[in-house]
């Protein structure tokens, strides 16, 4: 009996290996795939100022003030929210200069923000609690994977 269970685990290994060679077009070894933004995404051009995207409208700004994290990005350091009165928002950044665009909802101290942007991993997802004038961001896991960092950000207009 013990040894027909080790013939029959010895052949489900060599059909699973077999499996998984191709005919060579396929590569050798699995890749994770590449989060990617829909170009609806439209990165202002980089500045030689470094100075934010402008902001169209009516608008509170949020500066970044700190983060859960020990280190964050540069990126990250230089990045603002700005929550137009219109339900329109941009996460901007000024090295490098760009912005992410799009719209939020707010409801007792919480907003959702629903990105113009997403990934093949899944949907970009974001919350914020609004505490007098501290907004806290929180990414969901695609987010996070796709190198957006969870900061604190205060009111600065």
């Amino acid at each position: 009996m013990v040894f027909r269970v080790c013939r029959l685990a010895a052949l489900f290994c060599a059909v699973v290996a077999l499996a998984g060679c191709g005919d060579g077009v396929r590569s050798a070894a699995p890749t994770a795939p590449t989060p990617t933004v829909v170009p609806s995404l439209q990165p202002v051009p980089p500045s030689l100022t470094g100075t934010y995207p402008p902001i169209t409208g009516p608008a509170r700004v949020f500066v970044y003030r700190d983060s859960p994290y020990p280190r964050v990005a540069a990126y990250t350091l230089t990045s603002r929210f700005v929550l137009y009165d219109d339900g329109r928002f941009a996460l901007q950044y000024e090295q490098p200069v760009g912005e992410y665009r799009g719209t939020y909802t707010a409801s007792d101290g919480v907003v959702t923000f629903n990105w113009e942007g997403w990934s093949v991993a899944g949907p970009w997802g974001a919350e914020a609690t609004l505490s007098g004038d501290v907004l806290n961001v929180r990414y969901n896991l695609i987010m996070q994977l796709t190198d957006f960092e969870d900061a604190d950000y205060v009111r600065n207009q």
